[in-house]
Parts: structure tokens; C-alpha cells; sequence
């Protein structure tokens, strides 16, 4: 874990931070969601093209973390007001990264007057999203190279 007295600065991703963005995703997913995902499962959800995966973040608004020169973790909200994508590197877990990523997000939403933001929640971030107001409307089973994988949708009301 990284050492939690080095100052979190928030702000809004740019192209150039795309390397980082990924490899937070490969390590939250391959080195956090392992505990709740079989091997087979991690396996699919992380095989993703980079290309592909910066294209897709260059479709929603998004705000990065970073702790000195490193991602921490990053959000992506998109223009139906649905979290794309919410992820936070092992080394940075549990020191209120993603909280304020998501406060960025709630912000911007709330700013653009929506009422209501929504997102596909692992099994791993359920807890986290519940705890912060979010409750789940659905569970979800999607397909990827011919394994399952199960989340949560999951929905929060802005006042």
C-alpha cells in the first residue's frame, strides 16, 4: 500500500494519461477483483485492446487522481449520467481515492442538473457504491469470450 501521506491531487484526465489509466485498470481488476472473480473471469474482463480501451474513455467526461507522479485511480461518467468506469490501483485502496473520485463525478452530474447517476458494479466495488448511497436495481450477467460474469446495476438519486 502506498503510503497515504503523499498529497491526492484530482483532476481532469487528458489524452496523454491513457498508459496510466490502464494499467490502474489491469491492477485494480487482476490484483483487487481476483477475490471475488475466478481466474477464468479475470482473464476475459482484462483482456481489453488499449486502443479500444482509450477510445471508450474518450467518450465521457473523466477525472483522474494522482499521488505525486502515479494514477491512483480514475472515473468516467457518461453523457446518460452512468459511471463507466470507477477503478483504483492495489496500491492505493482504501484511502479515499475512489470517495473522491466520485464526489468529482456526483459534482459534475449535479452541476448539469441530472437526477439520477447509474453504474455496473462489480461484485468487489458493491459495498463500496451501496455505502455511498447508490442502491441496486438489478443483478446483471454478461458474457465475455464465452464466460460469465455477474454485477450489479446499481442507481443514485441526486438532491
Amino acid at each position: 500500500m502506498q503510503n497515504s501521506s503523499s498529497e491526492v491531487v484530482y483532476r481532469r484526465w487528458c489524452a496523454g494519461d491513457a498508459q496510466q489509466k490502464l494499467a490502474v485498470f489491469f491492477s485494480a481488476v487482476r490484483e483487487v477483483a481476483c477475490r471475488d472473480y475466478s481466474p477464468e473471469q479475470i482473464r476475459v474482463w482484462s483482456a481489453i485492446e488499449p486502443v479500444t480501451f482509450t477510445h471508450h474513455c474518450q467518450q465521457a467526461s473523466g477525472w483522474v487522481a494522482m499521488v505525486a507522479s502515479r494514477m491512483a485511480g480514475f472515473i468516467t461518467l457518461d453523457s446518460r449520467w452512468h459511471l463507466d468506469k470507477l477503478f483504483v490501483s492495489a496500491d492505493f485502496q482504501r484511502q479515499s481515492i475512489a470517495s473522491g473520485l466520485l464526489v468529482l463525478a456526483e459534482q459534475h452530474a449535479r452541476a448539469q442538473h441530472a437526477e439520477a447517476i447509474t453504474a455496473d458494479v462489480s461484485i468487489t466495488a458493491q459495498p463500496f457504491f451501496s455505502a455511498k448511497g447508490f442502491e441496486q436495481t438489478a443483478a446483471q450477467y454478461v458474457e465475455r469470450g464465452g464466460i460469465t460474469l455477474m454485477n450489479h446495476r446499481m442507481e443514485k438519486t441526486l438532491r
